[in-house]
């Protein structure tokens, strides 16, 4: 797994890629960690810390 580009929260606290969490939403309106009924305007922009080393 690669590093997480423009990263998302559901409702449910599980964090995606934004381009791969909207996909699955568009797919089956479920998150894909645990089920639960979510739409992409319920997503939240996450700002993690960097993990790379300088």
């Amino acid at each position: 797994m690669g590093a997480l580009v423009e990263e998302m929260s559901t409702r449910c606290g599980h964090i995606f890629c934004k381009t791969c969490i909207k996909t699955a939403i568009s797919a089956q309106s479920k998150c894909p960690t645990c089920r639960k009924h979510i739409t992409v305007k319920e997503l939240i922009r996450v700002f993690l810390p960097s993990t790379s080393l300088s």
